[in-house]
């Protein structure tokens, strides 16, 4: 009798994705304008676009690193005005809930509310960024 052996593809998608993240993460964070870090954080989105079976996990490092815990910002703002997942929209918005509960009713984070912009079609910083100035999401 032959043994039968499940082989099984190794993925390594969630690995690539995930250098990549954290390549966006650094390069926003080691620059004064995040424009600069537009390289970065466009090969990461471009990344998450063509593996849309990974979803789950990338939303949930957003909001790990981002919405949990203070991060620079741009790389989520970034990310979610093109893609525009509701998870993470709730996440802020919950956040800033909390934020507000916390706080007698003034949330201390300004934050909050500039995230909840760019899933807007016209939000301001979409235009100084190349991956939407042909992009119809910011028209």
């Amino acid at each position: 009798m032959k043994a039968i052996r499940e082989t099984r593809k190794y993925d390594a998608t969630p690995e690539m994705l995930r250098q990549l993240f954290d390549a966006a993460k650094v390069k926003v964070a080691s620059v004064e304008c995040s424009l600069d870090a537009e390289p970065e954080m466009a090969r990461f989105l471009h990344a998450v676009k063509a593996h849309p079976e990974h979803r789950a996990l990338v939303a949930q490092w957003f909001i790990d690193d981002f919405i949990n815990q203070p991060q620079p910002l741009e790389l989520l703002m970034f990310c979610m005005h093109d893609l525009r997942w509701p998870e993470i929209q709730e996440a802020v918005k919950a956040g800033l809930d909390e934020d507000i509960r916390q706080h007698n009713g003034i949330p201390v984070c300004n934050a909050w509310n500039d995230i909840l912009d760019v899933y807007r079609n016209r939000w301001e910083n979409a235009s100084y960024y190349h991956e939407f100035k042909t992009n119809k999401t910011s028209s």
